[in-house]
Order: C-alpha cells, then sequence, then structure tokens
C-alpha cells in the first residue's frame, strides 16, 4: 500500500510511469504454475506513458527449468562477483578494462501469447574496472545510454525518451525517498551472467580507443 511508483514529469507533465508486473500480466498458466512455462518471453518491468499506455518493456527468456536454474544461480551470486572482478583485473592489465553491458529495449503494448516483443533498441551500460586490491578490480560506472536499432526506436518523441531515462536513473542508482517503500521492482542488468540470467544481455570487453570510438559514432 505504500509503494510508489517511478514516475518521470517533463514540462511539467507526465510523461511516463515505471508499470509494475501485475499477476497476470505474463497470463493464467505462468501465474498458477511457472515451473511449467518454459519458453517464449515474461515481462519484467513495463513503462507506461503520459496517457498511461505502454510504450516500452522489459523481457526475460525462459528455458526449460528455469525457476530451478535461476535459484541455483543466485546461490552463486557471490562467486560469480569475485570472478567478475578478478577478470576486470584481468582486462585492466590488458588494456582492456572498459566492459560494455546491452540489454534490449522492446516496443509495446506486448503481452504473453502475442509472440515474441519487437526490439527497438538497446541499453549502453558502460563500466570501467578499477584495481581494488590484489587480482580485484571493481566497476566504476562511465556512461549509460539508448541506442535506437529500428525506425521506431529511432523516431522517439520527447516525453518517450524523458521515459527511457528515468529506467536509466534508475539502472545507475538514482537515489530516492523511502527506498524501502519504493524499491525498482525488477532485475537490473549487472554484467554478471548469474545475476543476469535471462535478460538476453550481452557484455564485451573494451580498450579506452574503442569507447572513444563509440562514443564518435
Amino acid at each position: 500500500m505504500c509503494k510508489c511508483p517511478y514516475a518521470v514529469n517533463f514540462n511539467k507533465k507526465l510523461a511516463g510511469r515505471v508499470h509494475d508486473v501485475g499477476c497476470m500480466d505474463n497470463g493464467l498458466l505462468f501465474c498458477l504454475c511457472p515451473v511449467l512455462t518454459c519458453d517464449g518471453n515474461i515481462k519484467v518491468m513495463g513503462m507506461d506513458g503520459g496517457d498511461g499506455q505502454e510504450k516500452f518493456l522489459f523481457t526475460k527468456e525462459l528455458f526449460t527449468c528455469w525457476p530451478y536454474v535461476q535459484a541455483c544461480a543466485q546461490v552463486c551470486v557471490p562467486l560469480g562477483v569475485c570472478c567478475n572482478s578478478m577478470d576486470g583485473c584481468k582486462n585492466y592489465c590488458s588494456g582492456t578494462e572498459f566492459k560494455t553491458i546491452t540489454q534490449p529495449v522492446f516496443k509495446g503494448p506486448w503481452k504473453r501469447g502475442q509472440g515474441n516483443p519487437e526490439k527497438i533498441g538497446e541499453f549502453v551500460i558502460t563500466q570501467r574496472f578499477e584495481p581494488v586490491g590484489m587480482c580485484c578490480a571493481a566497476p566504476v560506472p562511465i556512461k549509460y545510454y539508448y541506442k535506437p536499432l529500428t525506425p521506431d526506436g529511432d523516431n522517439l518523441v520527447e516525453d518517450e525518451l524523458a521515459a527511457l531515462s528515468l529506467v536509466l536513473q534508475l539502472y545507475k542508482g538514482m537515489p530516492v525517498p523511502c527506498k524501502h517503500f519504493s524499491p525498482a521492482g525488477f532485475q537490473v542488468p549487472t554484467g554478471v551472467s548469474c545475476m543476469d540470467l535471462g535478460l538476453m544481455v550481452q557484455t564485451k570487453w573494451n580498450s579506452v580507443q574503442d569507447v572513444l570510438k563509440d562514443a564518435e559514432g
């Protein structure tokens, strides 16, 4: 009852609001027994426009026995974070200390049963790993941005871009009042495979020249 959804205003008008996924948003079967749902995509978060219509969404790809695999993966999160830190240190020594994380952005409205959602762009997160100890490095956020991939993704109005910027700020760790009552409430890409299970996230290590070249493009 105390949870307040994240929202963003543009020119003093509501531009977008995070749409929490309800128990029926992914269908009756998934609501009653998600273990039996072993393929396709499920919605993990939607973004409504000022008119209340869903504009964008983020999905998760399912596979056989995904709840059990995900539970095992969560147990391995400390090991995954440790390996990611060591991998960052290795790449720092190799001159490729910039890690790029990409996540697809899909066009709304969409419901499970309508086939695969339409991909219109992707979020690109760039982190730089800096040494914090022997054989360990920690990620430092460098750049968060949206990259269109289709004409629909490129021809966004200012309100829609403002709504996407809200999600990027949530990914970045935007400070908010009453955080315990207003959590992000959805899976956020981290670049650690066991934590990003199903999000269709791709990662790549880059040098500073690659990052500058990408920024110019």
